[in-house]
């Protein structure tokens, strides 16, 4: 972030020339900013469609290549391939094995060395050595097209990145590019009709009692065709609660009991934001989010989005026929909740929200119900969270009666 008097701005230091190396710091007319650095002569590589490398050689003029690809500058400007070889991913080899695994083609210029092509892909080999796309068309499956048909005749999408070849993608079913150039599902997740998704998804229930309160689980095995089980996990139990253990379910719901506090919060914390960062969806329910709180990894780390403060028990109740209790009626948490009402021996607490949380849903008494936000993991990815003001288990029970499981449903299946 850089400030000038007329306000603050986003640059990046690494290759802008205005800030190159920190804010205000601008290149010569004529020299580019590679690496926080001013160098050369104006050459740009990569954004200008340039290769994606700027070398400068020893009193020479720069030049840009692909240092993936070129001979003369493999893997690193001024690495030159021995004779015979050439360069296929970013190394000097005999064969060419694709960067991939895939096979590539071994191809020799006139009078030059030899060098390695994706001719199902590479726009200057597409489908044979040395056979050159025209301009605007791309190389798909050896053949150069103006667009991007499919080779099995369903429509793909044409993709440019940034200082790259453009391609051709099947956007409804490619990891890498899912409902969208360059949109990569996280791991654990398949592209499926454009939207990453987990095939199957388990869920994981976890609080603090020897087991749950009867019908919780079977009641949302039942709520959708989407959970194909349903646990449930003693934290309090003598049995710990590893990253390796809950990386197989793509949701979890943390809650505790009335009278049986966490023994170690802040081990569940952490464990739950390793889990978090590794791509796992996490709903947070009374009391972990009242008068027995979380602690460690995921409160520190601003995950939470409800403040926990304390939950006594209330006559209350939430209906979507009033609109200063259906707050965002479009939102999917409250898909087919339409009333939840409680009165007396339930528990809903009075906390505020936080860290960016939008409360979709409030109870007859102004406290939220249902709270949302975008929060960053610890990768750098911009996530969808969402927390609860209720204790799960006196939705089993008949406390709250109503919508409950399918409020339950709609926020284990958010993301």
């Amino acid at each position: 972030m850089c400030a000038t008097e007329a306000g603050a701005f986003c640059a990046n230091v690494q290759t802008d020339e205005a800030n190159c190396g920190s804010c205000g710091k601008s290149c010569a007319r004529g020299q580019a900013c590679v690496s926080g650095a001013c160098v050369g002569g104006g050459l740009k590589c990569g954004a200008d469609g340039g290769a994606g490398t700027l070398c400068v050689p020893d009193g020479g003029a720069p030049f840009c290549t692909d240092t993936q690809t070129d001979d003369a500058n493999c893997g690193a400007c001024g690495k030159t391939c021995p004779v015979g070889q050439a360069c296929s991913g970013g190394t000097c080899s005999n064969s060419c094995g694709g960067v991939d695994g895939g096979g590539e083609t071994r191809c020799t210029r006139d009078g030059g060395a030899p060098y390695c092509a994706a001719t199902k892909s590479d726009n200057a080999n597409c489908g044979a050595c040395g056979k050159v796309c025209p301009a605007g068309d791309v190389c798909a499956a050896g053949v150069c097209s103006s667009g991007c048909g499919g080779v099995d005749g369903g429509g793909e999408t044409r993709c440019a990145p940034d200082g790259g070849a453009p391609y051709c993608a099947d956007t409804k079913s490619d990891n890498a590019n899912c409902g969208g150039c360059g949109n990569t599902c996280v791991t654990g997740q398949v592209c499926s009709s454009g939207q990453c998704a987990s095939p199957c998804q388990p869920v994981l229930l976890i609080s603090t009692i020897a087991t749950p309160q009867a019908g919780l689980v079977s009641s949302l095995q039942a709520s959708t065709s989407e959970f194909c089980s349903v646990d449930y996990f003693n934290i309090n139990g003598t049995t710990a609660l590893t990253a390796a253990f809950i990386a197989k379910y793509s949701a979890v719901l943390v809650y505790n009991d009335n009278g049986f506090p966490y023994t170690n919060a802040a081990a569940l914390g952490n464990t739950l934001a390793t889990y978090f960062n590794g791509g796992g969806r996490v709903v947070v329910a009374l009391f972990a989010d009242a008068g027995y709180p979380l602690a460690g990894a995921f409160v520190t780390d601003d995950f939470l989005l409800i403040s926990p403060l304390g939950a006594p028990q209330a006559a209350d109740s939430f209906s979507s026929a009033i609109a200063t209790q259906d707050v965002v009626p479009t939102s999917p948490i409250l898909v087919g909740v339409t009333s939840i009402t409680g009165t007396g021996t339930g528990w809903r607490g009075t906390q505020s929200v936080e860290n960016g949380g939008v409360a979709v849903a409030k109870w007859a008494s102004g406290e939220p119900l249902a709270v949302t936000g975008k929060v960053t993991d610890g990768n750098g990815h911009v996530r969808n969270r969402v927390d609860l003001n209720i204790l799960p288990s006196d939705i089993a029970s008949g406390a709250w009666t109503g919508n409950g499981i399918q409020l339950l449903r709609n926020a284990l299946l958010y993301q």
